[in-house]
């Protein structure tokens, strides 16, 4: 019987070989939309393939494929780097939010429970770098145009980032979900050395600057080992009980 590792890989190599045989498909067939037919044949296949074998890794190659479609069909079917009206920030702010419900929708079905966390956790992460993404560059569509902009004018988005972090924070605790939780820990705290250094960066004494930043971090590097501390004494004191 193969090993969890040992089947994953097989599955790896399996999912390689067959995307390359992919490639050389639609160079016959003479495919000129670039990538996008390719993305989404292959996260079509990647899925398949991850339902049937019930493997993870392919699960991952699938989601990479969409993201890497959705990045390419908006690119194709947008115009002046905007797509429905979105910049690239917003847009994968939104691709995020979808995948987010996806991994949702997977609870209701046990076939695919088994990469529930994975679509859950890769949602998170598209839709919080996404949004981090939004709150430098707002919706802007060129980058000459945001550079015209002062800062303060785009802090509406910056607001709306600090709200969805501290939201899924408290959510977190709420339904004891750990990723929500640190998911929201760690992009307010981007969100919050973001702003340090766009405010304060060009107005603060460098030495003052540098030594406020130094202080903070280590103030956080304390925090999170009382944190793993505590996190570890509760473990043990259940496994004792």
């Amino acid at each position: 019987k193969l090993s969890t590792t040992t089947f994953e890989v097989y599955m790896i190599l399996g999912g390689l070989s067959a995307l390359t045989s992919l490639v050389y498909i639609l160079k016959d067939f003479g495919n000129s939309n670039g990538y996008t037919a390719f993305l989404l044949i292959a996260f079509l296949l990647l899925c398949v393939l991850s339902i049937a074998f019930r493997s993870r890794s392919l699960w991952v190659g699938a989601i990479l494929a969409l993201m890497g479609w959705y990045g390419s069909f908006s690119t194709v079917h947008g115009s002046q780097n905007l797509f429905l009206g979105m910049n690239y920030p917003v847009r994968f702010s939104v691709f995020g939010a979808i995948i987010l419900a996806l991994s949702f929708l997977q609870l209701k079905s046990k076939r695919l429970l088994y990469s529930q966390s994975i679509t859950y956790i890769f949602g998170m992460l598209i839709f919080f770098t996404g949004m981090w993404g939004v709150s430098i560059f707002g919706n802007f569509n060129y980058l000459d145009e945001w550079e015209k902009v002062p800062q303060i004018k785009v802090l509406v988005y910056s607001i709306l980032f600090g709200a969805a972090t501290i939201l899924s924070f408290l959510l977190g605790i709420k339904y004891k979900n750990d990723i929500a939780r640190d998911f929201g820990v760690l992009f307010l705290l981007i969100n919050l050395y973001t702003r340090y250094f766009e405010y304060f960066w060009d107005t603060m004494n460098k030495g003052i600057f540098f030594l406020i930043l130094a202080v903070t971090f280590g103030l956080l590097g304390r925090w999170l080992e009382r944190r793993k501390k505590r996190i570890r004494k509760t473990a043990l004191h259940q496994e004792l009980v």
